[in-house]
Parts: C-alpha cells; structure tokens; sequence
C-alpha cells in the first residue's frame, strides 16, 4: 500500500498487520522483517528488524503477525500497538536505565536478542539441556535469562568486570534459578572497571581444568588488546572438556570485509 504524502515529517510509525500463512512452525518463532516503505514522493530507506514473538505457543486461528512488505498493510499511527503478552522471563529483564551498555534497543529486543543467540547455540553448537556452560562477559544477563527456560539439570557460571550488571543478575536471575551463578572479576578496564586489580592478560578463570562443555562469549574480544584476547583463549581451552565447544563473536578484518 501507499501512504499518503507525509510532508514536514521528521518520521512516523505503522503497525503493520498480516494473517500467518498456514504450515508454519508453532510455537512461532522470531522473525527477521524487512520493509521498505513506499510513498507518495518515492522510496524510503529500508528497515530491518528482529521481531520478538507475541503470540502463545499455540496462536489460535485466525491470527494475526508481522511479516513481508508484499501482503502487509497500513492500519494506523502506531498508537494502538497492544502491549505484548507476559512470559517466564519478565520479571528478569532490566530497566534500559541499567542496561543500555549492552545494546539501547528496549526489553523486547534485549528477550529478541537473548533467544536469537540461544538458538544459535542449539543449531550451531548442539547445545544440550543438561551442559555445563559459561560465559566470559555475561553482562546484565541477555543470554543468561533466555537460557533459564532451557538449561534444565545444566550449570551455568557467568562472569563479567561491570558490577551493576552482576549485582542485577545475583538478585533476580540466581535466586529463581540456583544452577545459574554470576561473579565479578577483578579485572581492570579503564571504562568498565578502572578499580580492578588485575590485568585481563593474567586473570585466571577460577575453574579447574576441563570443567565446561560449551563456553560462549559475546562482544568481549571486540573490547580487548590482542594479548589479553591470547590469554583469555588459552584459559577457555583449559576450561573446556576435551570436545567441548565455544562459540565467540569477533571483529573480522579481510579483504572480503573490507
């Protein structure tokens, strides 16, 4: 459809409405959205989303979602968008107001986020109900809650240098949760901790050997000097279990990125 002319309007917002095709999978789970608006004067930029879910695990039929430009249609100002429904893990999302240090999207982006990486774990890493895990940077817990909802009979050790985040997670993640466990590391950073004792390139993870079948870390290597990235790689290998996995995001700079 084709919006009116919006001249003088700095930006707006639609709520775009669409029937599920039959055949998908339920529960429903997030959707990639990508729109390109359409106007009177001509194209606008194109908008890419992640879309948290908003329905039960078993929608009722007819429903209703958001999905492609191609059968989606104009049907007001946004003002009207119903506030979606609760799940296991509100109460343990953050105020952005703490948590805009790990990315200033709003609480349904942050669950968005957190289940996108849980998922990619299950794909890409076999990530299995009753693991031992940890992560190296678990922030105001993203991933950590989503994780709540599958990490049956698994343990979980997360560790990160920004004290509020840890201090949010010991009061609403481990007291519900108590096979998930946060701790601070004393570690300095000029930003994030400039009163800790230690180097990043000497602190010990504070596990023996072999302890973890899956360590995952994301948006920590991005902060960190090449000696501490080497040092912190080698304490993950000695960590995990001979087969574990890791899974890490990072920066990578080659001709093809470039």
């Amino acid at each position: 459809a084709v919006f009116p002319a919006l001249d003088d309007s700095d930006c707006c917002r639609f709520l775009l409405r669409v029937t599920v095709p039959e055949g998908l999978p339920s529960p429903i789970r997030d959707l990639l959205l990508a729109v390109e608006p359409s106007f009177a004067q001509g194209e606008g930029k194109n908008f890419s989303h992640m879309v948290a879910p908003s329905l039960a695990d078993t929608p009722p039929a007819p429903i209703t979602f958001i999905s492609s430009p191609s059968t989606a249609s104009v049907i007001g100002s946004g003002s009207e968008l119903a506030a979606p429904n609760r799940d296991a893990i509100d109460d343990m999302i953050p105020d952005y107001s703490v948590a805009s240090y790990v990315g200033d999207a709003g609480a349904e982006q942050f669950k968005v986020v957190g289940r996108l990486m849980l998922d990619w774990f299950k794909t890409y890493c076999d990530l299995k109900p009753e693991e031992s895990i940890l992560e190296v940077g678990c922030g105001i817990g993203r991933i950590a809650i989503p994780l709540t909802q599958y990490l049956t009979t698994g343990r979980y050790e997360g560790f990160d240098i920004v004290r509020h985040g840890i201090e949010w997670c010991q009061q609403k993640v481990k007291p519900r949760y108590p096979n998930f466990n946060f701790f601070l590391a004393d570690v300095y950073n000029k930003h994030y901790q400039p009163d800790g004792k230690q180097a990043a390139s000497g602190y010990i993870f504070p596990f023996g050997d072999g302890t973890f079948d899956f360590v995952f870390l994301t948006s920590v290597f991005t902060h960190m000097m090449p000696t501490d990235v080497e040092h912190y790689t080698a304490e993950i290998g000695r960590v995990l279990k001979p087969g574990g996995r890791c899974f890490c995001t990072i920066y990578s700079i080659s001709e093809e990125a470039r």
